[in-house]
């Protein structure tokens, strides 16, 4: 926050959760602008599966990407469908999309499913409908599938990260959290893309 003050930037605090900050941007009398409304946030994104291509030792069959507004998936989809235009790689891995089942707006889109929106230890993955819904929808029926867990695998699945020294927060640890019921994929990536230190304890 600090740094957005030194570039001149009004801080407005809002006691509550993501939700309410949201509400409370909306409600703002400015433009309200989520990064699911800017192209360049999910274009940049492409830059991850250049780097799985380059440093893997081998491409993976399937990827567990952490799904709330589709923004990251969009992107990594974008980068490997660049890779494979230009002749570059075979195919696309399968893009497993990872929601919590208590915020699993794009899961209930594509099952016909009324799972309601909850709190969820995962907090940074929202359970609105994607605003690219239908583009989202064409490329994971093509390209992916996008699955569920509860809370107590995501709580466990962020358990089991740090027996291995690595702490992710359960928005990301989610991802993991679904790997690890795929046992048939030998070869598998999960993207673990933010840090525990964001989370409170969960007793």
């Amino acid at each position: 926050m600090n740094q957005i003050i030194r570039y001149g930037g009004h801080i407005n605090k809002v006691n509550g959760s993501r939700k309410d900050v949201e509400v409370a941007a909306r409600n703002s009398g400015f433009k309200y602008l989520g990064h699911q409304y800017w192209p360049e946030f999910y274009d940049g994104f492409r830059l991850i599966s250049y780097e799985i291509y380059e440093y893997a030792e081998n491409m993976p069959d399937a990827i567990f990407i952490p799904f709330s507004t589709g923004t990251l998936y969009l992107g990594i989809y974008a980068g490997f469908k660049h890779l494979l235009d230009s002749g570059i790689i075979e195919k696309i891995p399968l893009l497993v999309g990872v929601q919590p089942k208590n915020a699993c707006g794009m899961y209930n889109v594509m099952n016909n499913t009324e799972f309601p929106v909850k709190g969820s230890v995962a907090d940074a993955l929202t359970g609105v409908v994607p605003l690219r819904v239908r583009i989202l929808m064409e490329i994971i029926q093509k390209y992916g599938s996008i699955e569920i867990v509860d809370e107590k695998n995501i709580i466990e699945g962020q358990s089991r990260l740090l027996d291995h020294g690595i702490d992710a927060e359960f928005s990301s640890a989610i991802a993991y959290s679904a790997a690890r019921t795929h046992r048939e994929i030998k070869n598998k990536m999960v993207l673990l893309t933010g840090h525990g230190i964001k989370n409170h304890l969960v007793n």
